[in-house]
């Protein structure tokens, strides 16, 4: 058995709760405004919200793609990994006077629909890879 127990998991499993993870962020930072006005009490949580999805859908790239990388090495999917965890990052970490409203909403769903991408990329190649086997990537 190679691996810690983590990665054992196959990675399209990885991928499908990294697809979702990175939804909820797109829905978050679509619907936020809206809700803000109805309870403005959101407003208060969002910069905490919006770094803990980002550090979700961070984490579950990294479980996905390792796993996943290690197997059918494909480098399309580490390159929109860090892109679209880049341009997360660059959204949530950048001081509110330099990042607007607008662009920090298309950063956030760009970065996400990058990662759903490379997400479904990955998982993909995961069921085609003759390296996995019939168990897929991640199986031991």
């Amino acid at each position: 058995m190679r691996g810690s127990a983590v990665f054992l998991i196959k990675a399209s499993r990885w991928d499908s709760l990294g697809v979702t993870a990175s939804l909820l962020c797109i829905a978050h930072c679509l619907a936020l405004p809206v809700i803000a006005v109805v309870l403005p009490i959101l407003a208060l949580a969002e910069i905490a919200t919006h770094r803990v999805l980002v550090l979700i859908v961070f984490l579950m790239g990294i479980l996905a793609f390792v796993s996943g990388y290690k197997r059918h090495r494909k480098r399309g999917v580490w390159i929109g990994c860090v892109l679209g965890v880049g341009m997360l990052l660059t959204a949530v970490l950048l001081p509110e006077q330099l990042v607007s409203e607008a662009l920090e909403t298309v950063l956030t769903v760009a970065g996400g629909a990058v990662m759903i991408v490379s997400h479904v990329a990955n998982a993909r190649f995961c069921r085609v890879c003759l390296n996995c086997g019939e168990g897929g990537c991640g199986a031991v």
